[in-house]
């Protein structure tokens, strides 16, 4: 959940962790979603980077991320330099990268 959505009191309690911008590089798929995001020069002026990057990490660490979600998932960020083609495509090739990685690991586990 977004942390501007809710009052920090009502955490109270509860297993909650606050996890901000520069924080998602502690997870291994906010390091490859950082990656991506650089390689495929995502963003122009920077400025819509923190929403799009804090959306898209509670989706990328869920069981089974999927491209077709993606879409939906960017759904109320907005950015007015580029078109987001270049941002959907660095969430795809996290994804990717994610899927291979986790295959791998199977691989490695199941033998």
């Amino acid at each position: 959940m977004n942390a501007c959505l809710i009052r920090m009191w009502r955490l109270e309690g509860r297993h909650a962790e606050i996890v901000t911008l520069e924080g998602i590089s502690h997870y291994p798929e906010g390091r490859i979603l950082q990656e991506e995001m650089i390689t495929h020069t995502a963003f122009q002026c920077g400025y819509c980077a923190p929403g799009f990057m804090m959306a898209v990490l509670p989706f990328l660490l869920g069981d089974n991320p999927q491209i077709s979600d993606i879409p939906h998932v960017l759904t109320g960020n907005i950015c007015r330099c580029t078109g987001y083609r270049s941002i959907v495509h660095a969430v795809e090739r996290t994804v990717f990268r994610l899927e291979k990685s986790r295959m791998a690991d199977g691989g490695r586990n199941e033998n």
